[in-house]
């Protein structure tokens, strides 16, 4: 029998997502739309759920069960549907070290709409009631590759002996083979043309137990790193030990140095980070970081001192994409913000500082075991503005600073446990003599501040 491939004569499916929930499980209608409708637009035709409802009904099914075989079987034909894809919450309370625990999963399973065939079934456990991308995206690329392998096969053109008989009228672009349609030729009435689907096996072996999903799953995959949450947040303790340098260029310097010790606060929100990964915004966020504390400063040789508060304030616009195509992919962000770090002393030679300036960063996160991730990242101060008792050291010339950070986290969603080693050295050199209040004043200053120790932090996301 001769095949030929007509691209032109496939049928595109058309699917409708239908979100149900069992055992008191979460409630995932929203979820499931955005997180299953939306990326599989790309590759099939959505039904709206409110259609196939209203075929389903007028089918005689129960509204309340249009999740089941039978309704969708039922309500194939009045809603043009050629699959179903089912996304069920479900609830269970599990006893966990003497404690009622209640777990909250998700089922999700892709129906043949014709013969009522489970094509494919996966449940995944949720971290919370609801759906998140690194749940949802690898069941989605399971199911476009379930449905699109019928979509791929060819058809055959087979000619056929002319029949006696009265055949109703075809449309000349389902009949006509390409070749012909090349020419212009139709074909003559010795040799119609029948156009028949050919199975190919694709469903062979889609019944329900066969199709699981074949693939592992990764330990901790789904209460483990979250790759792209919403909206983070972090509280926790800051330590540094800072060392101040000023020397001037002939000879002559000033010293400080001292731990300081403040409460440190961050936060991240991304709010289209639900949207298709393809889409330009997913990544899209802004971000808020900065710290408040005190520290006290030594003056003469009797150990009297002067307590002042320090704090920053960091704000800026964030960009974050995944850097593999894989579920549990590395991760960039840049980040562009404004900063502004204050550390006032009195009653010492070495003066107080403020800092302002915009800052350029970056931050790479990568998953590397279950539950843990490690970073790094860096930033970059340009055009520093410095004032407070600075404007002492005389006219500011080229002031920039830089910060590096290196860290861990321990996720248990929606939690983490976060440490992290920072250093942070702002530069600066100045014109003219000094008025520091010295014997001998110094003259073409260079500025050195440097601040190394760490943080440790208890952070929420979702």
């Amino acid at each position: 029998m001769p095949v030929v491939d007509v691209p032109a004569l496939r049928v595109k499916p058309s699917v409708v997502v239908i979100a149900t929930r069992s055992n008191g499980g979460p409630d995932l209608s929203a979820d499931a739309k955005t997180l299953f409708e939306t990326p599989l637009s790309a590759h099939v035709i959505i039904i709206p759920y409110d259609s196939y409802r209203a075929a389903a009904v007028a089918s005689g099914f129960n509204a309340k069960n249009l999740a089941d075989i039978n309704a969708i079987r039922g309500a194939a034909a009045a809603a043009h549907i050629t699959h179903a894809v089912v996304v069920e919450g479900q609830g269970a309370v599990e006893k966990e070290s003497g404690k009622s625990v209640k777990v909250n999963t998700v089922e999700v399973s892709l129906i043949d709409a014709d013969t009522g065939v489970v094509i494919y079934k996966t449940t995944r456990t949720l971290a919370t009631p609801k759906l998140t991308r690194s749940v949802s995206t690898p069941i989605v690329a399971v199911i476009v590759e379930k449905i699109s392998a019928p979509e791929e096969a060819p058809v055959a053109v087979v000619p056929v002996a002319p029949v006696q008989q009265t055949v109703a009228a075809v449309p000349v672009a389902e009949i006509i083979p390409p070749a012909a349609a090349a020419t212009g030729e139709a074909p003559t009435e010795s040799s119609p043309v029948v156009v028949t689907k050919v199975e190919t096996g694709a469903r062979g072996d889609s019944a329900e137990g066969s199709a699981q999903d074949s693939r592992p799953a990764l330990p901790g995959d789904l209460t483990d790193v979250p790759i792209f949450p919403r909206f983070e947040l972090r509280v926790g303790f800051l330590g540094l030990a800072r060392d101040g340098r000023i020397t001037g260029s002939q000879g002559g310097s000033v010293n400080y140095d001292g731990p300081m010790y403040a409460a440190n606060l961050s936060a991240r929100y991304f709010p289209f980070t639900d949207k298709a990964l393809t889409s330009a915004l997913h990544g899209v966020g802004i971000y808020g970081e900065g710290y408040a504390g005190g520290v006290s400063s030594d003056y003469d040789a009797a150990n009297a001192s002067n307590s002042s508060a320090i704090g920053s304030v960091e704000l800026g616009a964030a960009y974050r994409f995944p850097l593999m195509p894989r579920e549990r992919t590395p991760t960039l962000t840049f980040e562009l913000g404004y900063a502004y770090a204050t550390f006032p002393l009195s009653g010492v030679v070495f003066p107080g500082a403020r800092y302002s300036s915009m800052e350029l960063g970056f931050v790479v996160d990568v998953p590397i075991i279950p539950h843990v991730s490690v970073f790094a990242g860096g930033r970059l101060y340009p055009w520093m503005g410095v004032t407070g008792g600075l404007g002492n050291l005389g006219k500011a010339d080229t002031n920039f600073a830089v910060r590096g950070e290196i860290g861990g986290r321990y996720v248990i969603a929606p939690f983490e446990v976060v440490v992290s080693g920072r250093y942070q050295q702002y530069n600066g050199s100045f014109k003219g003599i000094t008025n520091l209040g010295l014997s001998s004043e110094l003259d073409g200053i260079d500025y050195t501040d440097r601040y190394y120790g760490g943080t440790l932090s208890l952070g929420y996301l979702f």
